[in-house]
């Protein structure tokens, strides 16, 4: 992962809305499932009361 992309990464995995693949990996250069994605918007828009 690119530098200038760490503490995004770190952001979004503290405020619960992704937690990575294991192994303290975040697997930014795969890619993700329909399921996954899905996922991720449920989280942001309750994130967002």
């Amino acid at each position: 992962m690119p530098a200038w992309a760490k503490s995004s990464a770190a952001n979004v995995k503290q405020a619960g809305i992704v937690q990575g693949k294991g192994g303290n990996q975040f697997a930014a250069q795969d890619h993700a499932t329909r399921a996954e994605a899905v996922a991720v918007l449920l989280k942001m828009l309750g994130s967002t009361g």
